[in-house]
Order: C-alpha cells, then sequence, then structure tokens
C-alpha cells in the first residue's frame, strides 16, 4: 500500500514539479492546470460573480424621474422665494448690493419657473404618444408645479420682484430719472 501512495505522490509531483504555491490563487493554478481537478476558489468566484451581475436596485421608470423632476423644481420655487425674503429681509432694500441670499433666491425660482414648466409642458407632450408614460399623472404635477409656483410669486412678489424697476428710466413710478 505504501508503495502504491509513493507512486501517487510521485506521479502529482512529476505533474506539479517542485512547484510549492503560497497564495490561494496560485494554488488553485496549481490544481487547475498540472494536477485538472476543480479548485474550490473557482466555485465560490462564481458565486460571487452571480451576486455582482444581480441588480441591487431597479431603475427608475420614467414617470419616478419625471416625479422627483417636478418636486425638485417644487422645492426650487419655494425655496427661492424663502430665500428671496431672507435676503430682502437682511441685506438692504435698495437696487445696490443684493445679498448672495436674495441672489440665489430670485435665480432659482425663476429658473424654475421659466425653464421648468416649459420643460415640464413638453414633456407631457410627448408622454401623449408614449405608452409608459402615463399622461394623466404628467400633466396633474405640471398644474401642482405651476400651481405652487403662482402661490409663491403671490405671497413672495415684494421680495422675487424687488429689483424689476431698477437701473432705467423709463416713467415708472419709483425711479428718479434726474
Amino acid at each position: 500500500m505504501s508503495k502504491r501512495q509513493g507512486d501517487d505522490e510521485e506521479i502529482s509531483r512529476s505533474k506539479g514539479g517542485s512547484y510549492d504555491p503560497k497564495t490561494p490563487a496560485m494554488k488553485s493554478w496549481k490544481k487547475r492546470y498540472l494536477v485538472n481537478e476543480k479548485p474550490k476558489i473557482e466555485k465560490e468566484a462564481k458565486k460571487e460573480v452571480k451576486k455582482e451581475v444581480l441588480p441591487t436596485k431597479e431603475e427608475q421608470t420614467a414617470i419616478e424621474q419625471f416625479t422627483t423632476f417636478c418636486f425638485v423644481l417644487i422645492i426650487m420655487s419655494i425655496g427661492g422665494a424663502i430665500f428671496a425674503m431672507i435676503g430682502y429681509s437682511v441685506g438692504p432694500q435698495t437696487c445696490d448690493n443684493d445679498s448672495i441670499f436674495e441672489t440665489l433666491g430670485v435665480f432659482a425660482f425663476f429658473a424654475s419657473m421659466v425653464i421648468g414648466i416649459p420643460v415640464s409642458l413638453i414633456i407631457w407632450l410627448f408622454s401623449l404618444t408614449n405608452p409608459e408614460f402615463n399622461s394623466r399623472k404628467v400633466f396633474s404635477l405640471i398644474i401642482i408645479h405651476a400651481g405652487i409656483t403662482l402661490i409663491c410669486i403671490v405671497a413672495f412678489n415684494e421680495f422675487l420682484l424687488q429689483d424689476i424697476f431698477c437701473g432705467g428710466c423709463m416713467g415708472l413710478p419709483g425711479e428718479d430719472c434726474s
């Protein structure tokens, strides 16, 4: 019996030579190519690959992305109006030297109104021909955004529109044309 075990060791040594790998990867390589055995590391690697291939989170649908877009626009409208109010209260009430709050607030509000509403309407028009989009929900989100923007402009008009008459002599009240 001992002679047979010695023969097996001699065969495996002749295939693997005197090569003694130190790392698990090299041991796997030796078993795979020199001894022709299936290494255990390969099976574990396949399991890890399967875990990596499966998506952890489903992709957002188009309506979820549009809903997020509308909520961002609504937050820009409300936040911009509030920032304009803070900037008006903190800074000087003249045409010069607007504070950073007022500048950012007015920009965010008008970007939400001037860019957001037309882009949303274009998306709604495309949703009419796309069966994956729920056009009714898209239109309701546009109406909600436009309504909140209208409420903000009515409630915060003094703060958002304070600089509209600055910088020119057009015969408007409050202008000094001398």
